[in-house]
């Protein structure tokens, strides 16, 4: 379904008319999903008709105008999507097996690294782990690992929040919070993000920089850009 309607989305300048909206995903997941998909077809400035028999999208949804064929009422009405509440806490290495099959470059994980879990509802949803970096000068160094958000739950900023909140975290205990990324997308959202500051513009580092151990686990293949978090 999600490929589907990203199809329809992105070849067609028509307005798009989807039937059976969400009728083919948990209730949960079609709350988030709705909340992603008017956030980016108002970006793009497109029109979606979703035709459902659920009303709990309707708020996610946000809609410009309704149509209730039970009623027989067209309205417009101004709604704006509930709060998302989020857990986060503290996870094992074990509980990394949840997440791994979804990370843009890498199954593998740092055992050393200290690790938190985003929950919605109880259900864990995006994963954030952080780990120490040897910097020559800087002692008080740390640096996001891997941060992951399960496809169900994208597009509504949770991992931009995730990433923030355990920076925060460990900037108030007086450590600087570093971050290297390869995704365009991210790096132009973070650019634009007061949160953080870019030190090094995306580029592919030196392989002679890396050192003891934090050798063979440079990027150097790929292009990425260095971030550091302000708060």
């Amino acid at each position: 379904m999600r490929a589907e309607l990203a199809r329809l989305i992105l070849e067609s300048n028509k307005p798009v008319l989807y039937d059976e909206f969400t009728s083919v995903v948990d209730r949960q997941v079609a709350k988030i999903g709705s909340a992603a998909i008017q956030k980016f077809i108002r970006k793009e400035n497109k029109q979606f008709i979703a035709v459902s028999c659920h009303y709990d999208i309707e708020a996610w949804l946000e809609p410009d105008w309704v149509y209730d064929v039970n009623e027989h009422k067209f309205y417009r009405r101004l709604l704006r999507r509930p709060d998302i509440q989020v857990d986060i806490r503290k996870a094992t290495q074990d509980e990394w097996s949840l997440f791994k099959e979804f990370h843009y470059l890498s199954a593998t994980h740092n055992t050393a690294a200290h690790k938190y879990i985003a929950e919605i509802n109880g259900q864990p949803v995006a994963w954030c782990s952080v780990l120490h970096f040897p910097h020559p000068r800087v002692k008080n160094m740390k640096k996001l690992h891997r941060t992951v958000v399960k496809p169900d739950y994208q597009g509504i900023g949770l991992g931009s929040v995730l990433r923030k909140v355990i920076a925060k975290t460990y900037k108030d205990k007086n450590f600087r919070v570093t971050t290297a990324i390869s995704s365009p997308a991210l790096i132009n959202s973070m650019k634009n993000d007061k949160s953080w500051v870019m030190t090094r513009k995306p580029s592919r580092v030196s392989n002679t920089s890396a050192k003891g151990v934090m050798k063979g686990s440079t990027s150097n293949k790929r292009l990425t850009a260095s971030f550091e978090f302000t708060g």
